[in-house]
């Protein structure tokens, strides 16, 4: 569980503001090392839009370099909450080094549509940092030495292992579970799975005794309490409990796996036979929690009435680990085992590359490796070959498992041939599969990579599976080439395999719980998807919620001779600046993935140019755009002086929601306050500058990395990915690869 590592929440009594170029920061400095895993800031909004906050590294105690982009954990609040955002790199942060957390907001104003972020100016306490502001965007910094922001950094000093769910959050409160007070907490899974333990903050409190119980119920459905009887039970040992706050992280396992299913509500029930007020064991909590699954029930009639209470308690739910070992590809034989005592297993053994079964903790990371050769002239023109027609294919997998298995297969298989499971493309049995049948009804195998000829592995919510090979492929069906082996229940996943190599396996041994924290990089052999390159040009991205391009930069290549004397003689090579920003996708579903998934490949890393919107309002009308005329005067920009030559594709907003995209042909300078444009086709009516929301660029751009990385969130089709994209000014035709 993450441990609060550094913060300030003590003496507040005003809040700083936020909004569009005016940005925020309070830099902190970790007294240890350990590895971030969120951050949670006091705040509020005036409307309920997002806030963005970033970690920066420093330099004279202000921001300089975005380290990471932090993930907003459920909605925006219009009143004082804590708002917590989720590291996905989970950065290394170093002790005595100086960070700040950097939040801004793109629209609002100081009256109107701002941001809160709630501070300490009368009596600051924070030593290792303070408020920072930026009036311009984050360009230039100023420190306020005497007042410090509320804020929490939270992380831990191991690597971080996701849960399955969960809320790991809390403040200087705790709530006594005794005699007949109990304690609940509501939850609900995200997906389906079956629950091994749960991690509690818990302290004793006295000297309390009786029977410490942790039990998981089913939910009313209208009233959200706990109702029947328990569906699974632990009794938890509390002798080693210290008395001081947070507590000690407990992480009691049932006897036996407890299958949940995503979108249901439970309630983890703590009990406690014997004790009193005094003598108790106390459990940690948040008192304004912010967990979306549920909250925090009280009884004080052992379980007969529950009344709700405010915030929520810190837990983790963890999932069943793997409970076979791997089958592997192609040959013939079975082998009857128990690698878990009590669960005896039955694996197909066929060849030579053995499925990786182990589920990877999220994110799972997909990184697609393109290789473009860019030879680039001195005015600026390219020409890019792209050297290979499919990116090679890597996965990161974060795994952790029982060790004894592990280190037995890693023993034969490290760095050498295994299959892997595609986890982000798994599907859903419709019906249930029995021993001996040929093939599986499935939810749809749209969007997933299901091809004949290649394998598939069937797998259970706790973790054990079968292999098939794939004859034959159809929207709601997969057959195979031979017989399943196991049964497999309704909601079992069929995920796709592909033989794999190991590029890099680097382990962790946590000898306390004999487990390995396993990383792990895998290549599969074949991803082609019989796709077509782009051409030049045509791809063009104009969707806000598709792209948004973020830290902008601007550099421009150039010589320089620093001579001995002092003289130096500096010489620019291109007539114009490389303007480069962040490309942003992020995906709901699976549909939306597997399109992103094809541009990428298409557009072969650095090969293929396209055309993206700046999403910006980077011109402004002064005079109605007049029916039938190819006028457009704007107010004076400097676009006749710096911009006319290089940057004519336009797209003028309308309040209507109409889009009319024009080309520049030529701009004049009418006067101090307006510049002429002379557009390729005249206004279809008439159109006056308050119907005009926003006039933006289409740059012609390519992406600045063959390297894209896309973090798979679960198998839904929740995804992101972010690449660097830059100016490709003149259009040229490349080589394409011959078949």
């Amino acid at each position: 569980m993450l441990i609060r590592q550094d913060n300030y929440s003590t003496g507040g009594d005003t809040f700083e503001r936020y909004y569009s170029a005016v940005w925020l920061a309070q830099t902190f400095t970790p007294a240890t090392a350990y590895k971030l895993g969120s951050v949670a800031l006091w705040a509020f909004g005036r409307t309920a839009d997002v806030t963005q906050v970033s970690l920066y590294a420093t330099s004279g105690g202000l921001p300089t370099t975005l380290i990471e982009t932090l993930t907003r954990v459920g909605a925006m609040f219009t009143s004082w909450d804590w708002w917590e955002y989720t590291s996905t790199a989970n950065t290394q942060l170093n002790a005595g080094t100086k960070y700040a957390i950097v939040v801004h907001k793109t629209t609002g104003t100081w009256s109107s549509g701002y941001g809160g972020w709630y501070a300490d100016v009368s009596s600051p306490g924070y030593a290792g940092g303070s408020l920072c502001s930026s009036a311009d965007s984050g360009t230039l910094w100023s420190a306020t030495t005497g007042t410090d922001m509320y804020f929490e950094v939270w992380g831990c000093s191991t690597t971080i292992t996701a849960p399955k769910d969960g809320y790991h959050y809390y403040d200087d409160n705790t709530k006594a579970v005794y005699d007949a007070t109990w304690l609940c907490q509501i939850v609900t899974p995200l997906t389906s799975y079956s629950l091994n333990s749960v991690n509690l903050l818990l302290a004793k409190l006295g000297a309390p005794s009786g029977t410490l119980t942790l039990s998981v119920y089913a939910t009313d459905g209208v009233t959200h309490k706990p109702t029947g009887g328990a569906l699974t039970s632990a009794s938890i040992d509390y002798s080693g409990l210290g008395t001081s706050y947070p507590g000690t992280e407990v992480s009691p396992a049932f006897s036996s796996a407890l299958p949940l299913t995503a979108g249901v509500q439970y309630a983890l029930v703590l009990a406690l036979s014997a004790g009193n007020s005094s003598n108790a064991i106390r459990m940690t909590y948040r008192m304004n929690g912010s967990y979306a699954g549920g909250q925090i029930l009280v009884s004080i009639d052992s379980g007969i009435n529950w009344t709700t209470d405010n915030g929520d308690f810190a837990f983790e739910l963890n999932a069943s680990g793997i409970k076979v070992i791997s089958p592997t590809i192609a040959g013939t034989g079975t082998v009857t085992m128990s690698p878990v005592a009590g669960i005896p297993v039955d694996i197909a053994l066929t060849g030579d590359y053995p499925v990786l079964a182990q589920r990877p903790e999220a994110p799972l990371v997909e990184c697609l490796q393109f290789s473009t050769q860019v030879h680039r002239r001195l005015n600026g023109t390219e020409q890019r070959i792209a050297l290979r027609k499919c990116p090679r294919h890597v996965f990161e997998l974060n795994i952790t498992d029982q060790r004894q298995w592990m280190e037995s297969y890693l023993y034969d298989r490290a760095m050498d041939g295994m299959s892997v499971p595609y986890w982000h493309e798994s599907v859903f049995l419709t019906t249930a599969v029995a021993p001996g049948d040929d093939h599986a009804h499935v939810t749809s195998t749209a969007y997933s990579q299901f091809l004949a000829g290649y394998w598939a592995m069937l797998i259970k919510v706790d973790g054990t599976f079968d292999t098939v090979k794939v004859a034959s492929v159809s929207d709601a069906q997969i057959s195979f080439d031979g017989v399943a082996m196991r049964s497999m229940p309704v909601g079992a996943e069929i995920i796709p395999v592909y033989p794999a190599w190991a590029d890099s396996i680097n382990v962790s041994k946590q000898y306390r719980y004999t487990l390995y924290d396993l990383k792990a990089q895998v290549s599969p052999v074949d991803n082609d998807l019989g796709l077509t390159p782009y051409y030049d040009g045509e791809l063009s991205i104009t969707d806000v919620n598709y792209a948004v391009p973020q830290q902008e930069t601007i550099t421009r290549p150039f010589y320089r001779n620093d001579g001995g004397y002092g003289l130096i003689s500096q010489t620019v090579i291109l007539s114009h600046s490389d303007k480069g920003s962040m490309l942003s996708f992020r995906t709901r579903n699976r549909a939306d993935l597997w399109a992103l998934r094809q541009k990428l490949y298409r557009l072969q890393g650095r090969a293929r140019a396209f055309w993206l919107s700046t999403f910006s309002e980077e011109l402004t009308p002064n005079a109605t755009l007049t029916a039938s005329q190819s006028v457009l005067d704007i107010e004076r920009c400097g676009y006749t002086e710096f911009v006319q030559d290089r940057r004519a594709e336009l797209r003028v907003h309308l309040t209507s929601g109409v889009v009319l995209s024009r080309t520049v042909l030529a701009s004049q300078i009418i006067d101090g306050a307006t510049e002429r444009l002379t557009v390729d086709a005249a206004w279809p009516y008439t159109i006056q500058v308050t119907e005009v929301e926003k006039i933006d660029y289409l740059d012609f751009v390519r992406l600045d990395s063959d390297d894209i990385v896309i973090r798979h969130i679960n198998a839904l089709g929740w995804a992101s990915c972010d690449v660097p994209v830059v100016h490709a000014y003149s259009p040229v035709i490349e080589p394409g690869i011959p078949e």
